[in-house]
């Protein structure tokens, strides 16, 4: 079967300034041409039509990844992907000290905002430019403890930039979690833990947030008098997370592991999240990773598995084996140095996921070497079921698959890319160079738009791309409706699927063409020998592949 033919000259080497290229169209063979009959599980597709069958089965689970360059990175990160838009308010801490930062969480979740992270007398610049794109002018920042912390330096240039500030802080580490107590309107629901570290108070955050609970800081094994006036006036249920937090208040239901950390959130996650769809796991040896990711995953409504340096901690994977049915999402916060690879392989070994493309941002390893970060959206909204409504259940799963394709090609190109939600925009040849970001990648059926027209006869029912690397358009993938019939490809050993059809266009969007091998991502076929991931062939040319400027 013919292919679009490829741009002229050789793919890597060109040098875009104005045109755009055309990539050729990924076939399926098992799909292609008339030949085709839907599976009895399918039988609502057609291909070509607008209508797909409701998700064949539940949304797959993907292990993936959130860090930065650093602390302040990571923070920001974990916020572009919690508010792709606006938030409604800023929490800020400081990623040097813990103690007042501990009791954050739950105000983030309260306010429905991100936690970001700051140092010294002025605004890391990284967490300026994201609080300017989070919050619009005249919004609130608020800040956690006293000057020591968050200095009024930090206040002053927050109003400069056009925003309020209100600061939560008391006299110390235990005045601040009872300021922050009072701003929730003093709950009756207690977690009492250990303020003198940090690790129970971090997994003790989410579950907070959940049951809608203060999070009151123990002095160790002893009970603060502020804190015991406080259960006095406010009485209700107590729980005391670690066992510190339990010695300050024998009487409260105790909520801890054995012999560590990552035991006593394991014991915090099995007690308050019995069916959680999303988890987060960060390191127990260092806390600033885990205050931003700890922030995300309550907004998720999952808990924070914490685990220490070294291999997966046998109750973190017992408690991932157990809750494997529900949970569609287990990420991880922070680089491979507080949680390494081998944890995530681990979790998704204790999820029952076969295939390593679940754990897409541990598998390249080529570094950071474009200075752009290409920003992208994805219009699902030709994943619909089968009465032309939206399946909110498929469109998650589609979801899951892109995103882990872009991680995995941006682990493997150096090329970092930005989530900036999802787009309405369907792509004609007309308008596609002038889309609404850098990358636009769309679910649209063929007969919707003439964006397929200039694709070979017949392979208008795979996926489609044309790419501009100069900065001077937009580059659009379009992949047809009825590839979503396929297996989604994150929980097998490989084949046609999804992922590679996602994959394959992805490789076009950053200059790639066709392979002449049928077992790399690349060749213009999916078939039995289609990888599950990239090629050696495929990531070698990507890791040469040109940088969006």
């Amino acid at each position: 079967m013919a292919s679009t033919p490829n741009p002229p000259g050789p793919q890597l080497n060109l040098h875009l300034r104005t045109s755009a290229l055309v990539g050729a169209t990924l076939l399926v063979a098992a799909l292609a041409g008339p030949a085709f009959t839907a599976s009895p599980a399918s039988s609502a597709l057609s291909v070509g039509d607008e209508t797909v069958a409701p998700a064949l089965a539940p949304p797959v689970s993907v292990v993936d990844r959130i860090a930065g360059n650093d602390r302040f990175a990571t923070a920001v990160a974990a916020s572009v992907s919690t508010f792709p838009a606006t938030a409604s308010a800023v929490v800020l801490a400081s990623g040097d000290s813990y103690p007042d930062a501990l009791v954050g969480v739950t105000l983030t979740a309260a306010l429905n905002a991100p936690l970001l992270l700051t140092s010294g007398a002025t605004l890391p610049s990284v967490t300026k430019t994201e609080i300017a794109r989070v919050l619009p002018a005249g919004g609130t920042v608020y800040l956690l403890g006293g000057t020591a912390s968050v200095p009024n330096s930090i206040a002053a240039q927050l109003t400069t930039m056009g925003y309020h500030t209100t600061r939560y802080a008391g006299t110390d580490r235990f005045g601040t979690a009872l300021a922050v107590a009072a701003a929730l309107g003093n709950p009756t629901t207690v977690m009492l833990v250990d303020g003198s570290t940090f690790a129970d108070a971090l997994a003790a955050g989410p579950a907070a947030a959940h049951v809608h609970a203060a999070v009151l800081l123990t002095n160790g094994p002893s009970l603060p008098a502020a804190d015991a006036a406080y259960l006095a006036a406010h009485r209700g249920t107590v729980y005391g997370i670690g066992i510190a937090g339990h010695a300050a208040d024998p009487a409260a239901i105790p909520v801890f592991g054995v012999g560590s950390s990552s035991s006593t959130s394991a014991a915090v996650a099995a007690k308050f999240f019995p069916a959680p769809t999303a988890v987060g796991v960060a390191t127990s040896a260092s806390f600033p990773d885990a205050l931003p990711g700890g922030a995300q995953v309550a907004h998720l409504g999952g808990p924070l598995l914490l685990n220490a340096p070294g291999p997966i901690d046998i109750q973190l994977a017992s408690y991932l084996t157990a809750h494997a049915p529900t949970i569609t999402l287990a990420r991880i916060y922070g680089g491979t140095s507080g949680v390494g690879a081998a944890v995530s392989d681990a979790a998704r070994s204790a999820l029952g996921l076969a295939n390593p493309l679940a754990n897409t941002a541990d598998i390249g390893n080529t570094a950071a070497r474009c200075a752009y970060a290409v920003g992208y959206r994805v219009n699902i909204s030709g994943v619909v079921n089968g009465y032309g409504s939206p399946d909110l259940f498929e469109q998650k799963s589609v979801l899951a698959v892109i995103h882990a394709a872009v991680a995995d090609l941006s682990s493997r190109t150096g090329q970092t890319y930005r989530y900036d939600g999802t787009t309405s925009f369907v792509p004609t040849l007309a308008n596609f160079s002038n889309g609404p970001d850098d990358l636009v990648i769309t679910i649209v059926s063929p007969t919707s738009t003439n964006f397929f027209a200039s694709a070979p006869a017949g392979e208008q029912y795979g996926g489609y791309t044309r790419w501009q690397l100069d900065g001077s358009g937009t580059s659009v993938v379009a992949i047809s409706p009825a590839m979503l019939a396929l297996p989604s490809g994150l929980n097998d050993a490989g084949g046609a699927s999804l992922y590679a059809i996602v994959q394959h266009e992805l490789g076009h969007s950053v200059g790639l063409q066709h392979s002449p091998s049928t077992s790399d991502v690349m060749y213009f076929q999916a078939n039995p020998k289609t990888p599950a991931v990239y090629s050696s062939a495929d990531t070698a040319l990507l890791a040469k592949s040109l940088c969006r400027s």
